[in-house]
């Protein structure tokens, strides 16, 4: 049986406002060595956090889910 533990859920929710953070780093350090102007789109914004969850639960599934 799978237990969802509360501290596990506060670690994936961390990760992946971290990983939304460094997301938007790569999108402005990219934007600054092609040389384009630095702006923001909501769509960015949407695929940011959709790309951050799908990476977080690719790394951090195991530790959401503990086997009892």
């Amino acid at each position: 049986m799978k237990i969802i533990s509360m501290n596990n859920i506060i670690k994936y929710i961390w990760s992946v406002c971290l990983t939304f953070i460094l997301l938007i780093i790569a999108k402005i350090i990219s934007d600054l060595i092609v040389g384009e102007k630095i702006q923001f789109v909501f769509l960015d914004f949407l695929s940011f956090f959709v790309g951050a969850v799908i990476i977080s639960i690719f790394l951090k599934r195991d530790l959401i889910f503990k086997k009892k």
